[in-house]
């Protein structure tokens, strides 16, 4: 995996890091341009727990995935574009109820790996077609180890 810069301090940088850890700046990955970037954080978006931020390798505006919330993201959205989610998150069609604190924890264990998947194919150039935007589109069905009530204690 590629190693980045902090625009803002030069530090180090790792794919998963999520903030600086000399500077503290916001980090971001933006997939377009296959970098980490520190941000200058910015205004709110229409969504007030979103904040849009200026990339300093480029100075547009961006947001975070919104699975960021759940701190298994940190990829950038254009601040214009509509979507909530990144361009691997997007691919999730089923996740879990995560108002249960096992499911969070479970698919946060394998959500997490994901965009290393999705940096890969983007390096190899593969399409990356989700199902709705294509029958032999890529989906991600993510499901729970919940056993139903009437299933306990069969074999």
């Amino acid at each position: 995996m590629k190693l980045f810069q902090c625009q803002k301090c030069g530090q180090l940088l790792h794919f998963e890091n999520t903030s600086c850890e000399r500077c503290g700046s916001p980090l971001g990955y933006l997939p377009q341009r296959e970098t980490m970037t520190a941000l200058a954080v910015g205004r709110e978006s229409r969504n007030a727990q979103e904040t849009i931020g200026r990339a300093l390798v480029d100075q547009q505006d961006y947001r975070l995935c919104a699975n960021s919330a759940h701190t298994v993201c940190n990829w950038l959205l254009p601040a214009t574009r509509p979507d909530l989610y990144c361009a691997a998150c997007r691919h999730n069609r089923t996740i879990p109820d995560l108002s249960l604190p096992q499911n969070v924890n479970n698919w946060r264990a394998v959500e997490v790996a994901k965009p290393r998947l999705f940096y890969t194919l983007l390096q190899l150039r593969l399409p990356l077609a989700t199902k709705a935007q294509s029958p032999d589109g890529l989906a991600f069905e993510f499901l729970s180890d919940a056993v139903a009530a009437s299933d306990r204690g069969r074999c």
